[in-house]
């Protein structure tokens, strides 16, 4: 499989997924994500409003997240 096949994969047969962080009281965090949509830079994926996400943060450091 191609990394578009996978890519295609997560959104279009799994779509929705949970997503943990640690909070910064040291206890796990989750979150519901809808990967929405792909190209050739990765997935983007859309999040219910009320929690803290901070995911983004750490994504954004690191470049990846595992699912």
């Amino acid at each position: 499989m191609t990394k578009m096949d996978y890519l295609k994969l997560l959104v279009d047969e799994i779509h929705s997924t949970t997503v943990a962080t640690i909070g910064s009281d040291g206890h796990p965090q989750t979150r519901i994500i809808d990967m929405m949509y792909y190209d050739e830079e990765g997935v983007y994926f859309l999040t219910a409003k009320g929690k803290a996400f901070i995911l983004y943060t750490l994504i954004s450091k690191r470049y990846r997240i595992n699912l």
